[in-house]
């Protein structure tokens, strides 16, 4: 099972009903605040604002826009909102957090907070979820923005953690390619050491529920007939659902050339807490901001299995 953009996914939510509510931290924001109220009525979602609460009604009311006071929580501080948001989470009262006007790190301390937090254990990573014109399905690339240089304990954890988000949205064994710049190992590239690693935990059965190759580069892995030039047979290539970066900077040029030169759209978010985390930077389109909301919907809701 596989998608071929985000707007499926977000007709999906739409169809499925599943009032959803997004805690959205420093809501205080013009861009986020559009987003989420297209999510609203456009996706049933239920925002939950927290932050400023005399500058959220302004700017509600500036585009016209309305939320039920009960839903507007006021705050004092981006480390107050970031709490907030948290603890509406641990209330039940919210099913994943939107991040707003604050820093991503001031998110996160409240959200690796021990004692009021929401990561008991294990690693937060990036994932992000790309719609390519030339490409069959969504695909997923990870780690892009949050682990800089993975060890390879922490690269087990980033396909854990990526691989239970896309079954989370109906692909049932996701193909994972983890990327280097040859196809040989070789010591004096670690990464390639460690592709092949991964790819004997998945053999011995300690990576589950997913199918890796490794080492492969970028263009052998995209494209089943210069894999066949080059003699390299997998059923990972050409159909990969999830491309694993040896480090962020690697991620970061590789997804944001691709957003710049391929017109690809995203959706990025924060996995591996006890929700989804959406973390689009203010560069980010408010169109894919909307499109974040929703895909969070659906793996709330398993919309998509």
């Amino acid at each position: 099972m596989y998608y071929k953009s985000l707007n499926e996914i977000a007709e999906a939510v739409k169809s499925a009903k599943s009032n959803k509510r997004v805690a959205v931290a420093a809501a205080e924001d013009e861009h986020v605040l559009n987003a989420v109220m297209y999510a609203k009525k456009e996706g049933g979602i239920n925002p939950i604002l927290v932050g400023n609460k005399n500058k959220i009604k302004d700017l509600l009311a500036h585009m016209s826009g309305s939320v039920d006071d009960q839903d507007i929580f006021d705050s004092n501080s981006v480390e107050e909102s970031a709490a907030l948001a948290v603890k509406l989470i641990k209330d039940h009262k919210a099913d994943f957090i939107m991040k707003g006007m604050l820093h991503t790190s001031t998110l996160f301390k409240a959200i690796l907070n021990k004692e009021m937090g929401l990561c008991d254990s294990g690693l937060i990573t990036h994932f992000t979820l790309m719609e390519l014109p030339k490409y069959h399905k969504l695909v997923a690339f990870s780690d892009i923005g949050l682990v800089i240089s993975p060890t390879l304990q922490q690269k087990k954890v980033i396909i854990e953690n990526a691989v239970r988000t896309l079954r989370s949205m109906g692909i049932d064994k996701p193909k994972v390619a983890v990327l280097t710049a040859v196809e040989e190992v070789n010591p004096k590239m670690p990464e390639t050491v460690d592709a092949k690693e991964l790819k004997e935990m998945s053999m011995r059965g300690e990576i589950l529920d997913c199918i890796i190759e490794g080492p492969v580069s970028f263009d052998i892995a995209a494209n089943k007939e210069k894999a066949k030039i080059k003699g390299f047979s997998s059923e990972v290539v050409g159909d990969v659902d999830l491309y694993i970066v040896p480090s962020v900077v690697t991620g970061n040029v590789l997804v944001k050339a691709l957003k710049e030169y391929a017109g690809a759209k995203t959706v990025g978010l924060a996995v591996g807490a006890k929700v989804p985390i959406i973390v689009s930077s203010r560069a980010t389109s408010e169109n894919e901001k909307y499109l974040s909301i929703m895909t969070c919907a659906a793996m709330e809701t398993n919309t998509l299995n």
